[in-house]
């Protein structure tokens, strides 16, 4: 009889968990581009439409922007000014090119992020 509750208890938390499951689906996955002094850990970042792509800043200076090349369709503008990490979420499938400015010099790296 024992063994008899701990199976259906055993299958009560099963459905459960498929269940909630069901309701909460995954949150989109994050990705990360490490920016290195004078390059880009990736130049072309592949992703899923709705991920996240996040930029760190391993070069140590104070003050990054990622710039997206005008008229790229449904493309983020730019991001702000960051110190260590930026994210944005890419919604559309679609090849969004970009350039990063590294503080006041003259640096300019160039990267792309594809979106499936």
């Amino acid at each position: 009889m024992r063994r008899l509750a701990m199976i259906r208890l055993g299958m009560a938390l099963a459905v459960f968990g498929v269940a909630m499951a069901a309701l909460d689906p995954p949150e989109a996955l994050a990705t990360h581009v490490v920016i290195h002094t004078g390059k880009l850990h990736e130049a072309v970042t592949t992703v899923n439409s709705g991920d996240h792509v996040t930029w760190i800043n391993a070069t140590g200076d104070p003050a990054i922007r990622v710039v997206f090349e005008n008229g790229t369709l449904g493309a983020p503008i730019r991001s702000k000014l960051f110190t260590t990490e930026a994210s944005i979420e890419f919604p559309n499938p679609g090849t969004y090119p970009y350039h990063i400015h590294v503080g006041a010099r003259p640096v300019v790296l160039k990267g792309t992020i594809e979106v499936k």
